[in-house]
């Protein structure tokens, strides 16, 4: 009985780890996908492409608030 504890244990250990690690790795996803968004919505500002920059903007906000609802 003990052995069957101790190894449900460890699986669940197992899990958690592997659970904060894919949590991790999409945060960092995230952050990328945030930075290039607003490098780019900079870039097109400096050329002069409000439009695009706009664009990217909107788009760029909906899919943070969309992936942080599906995440609750």
């Amino acid at each position: 009985m003990q052995e069957d504890s101790k190894s449900l244990r460890k699986l669940q250990e197992q899990e958690l780890a592997g659970t904060i690690e894919r949590d991790k790795r999409g945060q960092y996803m995230a952050f990328a996908l945030g930075l290039s968004a607003f490098g780019l919505i900079a870039f097109s500002l400096w050329l002069g492409y409000l439009w695009f920059a706009g664009g990217i903007g909107v788009v760029a906000l909906f899919s943070v608030v969309k992936a942080f609802l599906k995440g609750k």
